[in-house]
């Protein structure tokens, strides 16, 4: 599986996309908000922890799930993208060979 790309959402309800290509098939899915950890809206390390604490009981094993994406790459350890995406590739062992975000 790769992450191709992630980018802004042209859709009203999400803020980002990401595309994957799983087995020569492209998947797109769209999550998060335009107000998440990860912009300058005011959200402090302890309401991150209780944005986490709130979702402990979902599954994360799917990569693409929308929730997945937000909790690691929206709502990771670092206010820093680039950092989080890091994460996530290796937690789920993601290529990145053509990854643009």
């Amino acid at each position: 599986m790769h992450l191709i790309s992630i980018s802004n959402s042209p859709s009203k309800r999400h803020a980002y996309k990401a595309v994957f290509d799983i087995d020569g098939k492209t998947k797109t899915v769209r999550f998060g908000t335009a107000v998440n950890f990860l912009g300058d809206h005011g959200i402090t390390v302890e309401e991150r922890e209780k944005w986490v604490d709130k979702r402990k009981t979902r599954d994360y094993s799917d990569p693409t799930n929308a929730v997945t994406l937000q909790r690691y790459l929206l709502y990771g350890h670092s206010k820093r993208f680039k950092r989080n995406l890091k994460v996530y590739m290796r937690l789920y062992d993601l290529h990145q060979d053509h990854c643009t975000a």
